[in-house]
């Protein structure tokens, strides 16, 4: 009986196909790579991204404040609470926010027009003009603002005493509401004034130490906070408070239209001393779900 012939051995390496295949593959590759190379770049779309992030963190509607109808409460409300409404979030929430406006008050604390999404804040009609504390709220988030002359002298960003004891005093407000706050956000905002012999690299560094200096001090007598639960934002020049006749431009790319009304916003010495300040934003956790007491 004849012997079963071996079979010969697969060739090494890859089959032949494989080398046109990746050829083809390189050339797909660098096809895409081409038809990015020769796009553009649509601004109104990118606009439309940009402002659709920053509406996110930035503080609500261009609209007047407050509006003329009051929202209806947020959905998490519905089920919890019983039909007088006495225990939902919203009006605990809106507690929360009249207790702070009423202990706070000795810090000369007023009511102020919301802030608008675009890239500054509308003072809106009969706001203060020189409050160091003011404070607004929505459906959302609770603003406290502080004027930078409160917090910190000229060029530095060192706190004053007086500074730390209304933080301290802010913090001992919020501690009991802590599980109704999804974090705290402290935005440090500056005139368009340059900063000179100051050791800062520009404004924007300089409002980056300021709000930081703020949050340190929130944190300070409190090791059972987290810290990442305070967050800083450095906002330099760019968000100034701004007058509801005069609001920003659409565009928030540095046009010559937005560099002439952020000069506008910073034409006096009161406009450029109520953009020194640092924004305190409580945001509100919607999951929070409270207890009606038995």
């Amino acid at each position: 009986m004849a012997k079963e012939k071996k079979k010969p051995p697969p060739p090494r390496g890859s089959p032949a196909w494989m080398a046109t295949y990746s050829d083809l593959m390189t050339l797909v590759l660098t096809f895409f790579v081409l038809l990015f190379a020769f796009s553009t770049l649509d601004v109104n779309k990118w606009q439309a991204l940009v402002s659709a992030f920053n509406q996110n963190a930035a503080f609500l509607p261009t609209a007047p404040w407050p509006p003329d109808e009051i929202p209806a409460a947020p959905a998490i409300d519905d089920g919890v609470a019983p039909p007088d409404d006495i225990y939902s979030p919203s009006t605990i929430w809106m507690d929360f926010y009249q207790d702070l406006l009423n202990q706070l008050a000795g810090q000369d604390i007023s009511s102020l027009p919301g802030p608008s999404a675009g890239p500054g804040q509308s003072t809106g009609p009969g706001a203060p003009g020189g409050s160091d504390v003011q404070m607004t709220q929505d459906d959302y988030r609770i603003l406290i603002r502080i004027q930078g002359s409160m917090l910190f002298d000229s060029g530095r960003h060192n706190l004053k005493p007086a500074a730390g004891e209304v933080l301290a005093e802010i913090m001992e407000l919020i501690i009991p509401q802590i599980e109704m706050i999804e974090y705290i956000s402290v935005q440090g905002n500056a005139d368009t004034d340059p900063v000179m012999n100051s050791g800062y690299r520009d404004n924007f560094q300089a409002s980056y130490y300021r709000a930081d200096e703020v949050r340190l001090a929130m944190l300070r007598g409190h090791p059972e906070i987290f810290e990442g639960w305070i967050k800083v934002e450095a906002n330099g020049e760019n968000y100034p408070v701004y007058d509801e006749d005069d609001p920003p431009p659409n565009s928030r790319l540095e046009t010559p239209e937005y560099k002439e009304w952020l000069k506008r916003q910073n034409s006096t010495s009161e406009r450029k001393a109520r953009n020194r300040r640092v924004d305190i934003v409580l945001v509100r956790d919607l999951s929070y779900k409270p207890n009606a007491p038995q």
